[in-house]
């Protein structure tokens, strides 16, 4: 039986191989769940007071530039 294919090798090997697949593909899986909690976490900190209040006034002010444009060209 020397040159044939050894079934036992081969279905070992494949046993071997899915085994292997399924811990990597659990550990990507997991990896991935982790980097996204971490994505909320972030996103869900709170935000400085003076941000927001710098944020508030210039989209005022850019409601204003507006304003003022248009009736600017009315006028004309």
């Amino acid at each position: 039986m020397g040159t044939g294919i050894r079934i036992g090798s081969f279905l070992g090997s494949i046993v071997d191989f899915m085994i292997i697949a399924l811990i990597i593909f659990l550990a990507v899986r997991s990896l991935q769940r982790f980097k996204r909690r971490e994505e909320v976490a972030e996103e869900t900190a709170p935000l400085d007071p003076h941000v927001v209040a710098q944020e508030r006034l210039t989209g005022a002010l850019d409601k204003l530039t507006e304003t003022l444009e248009s009736s600017n060209n009315q006028v004309l």
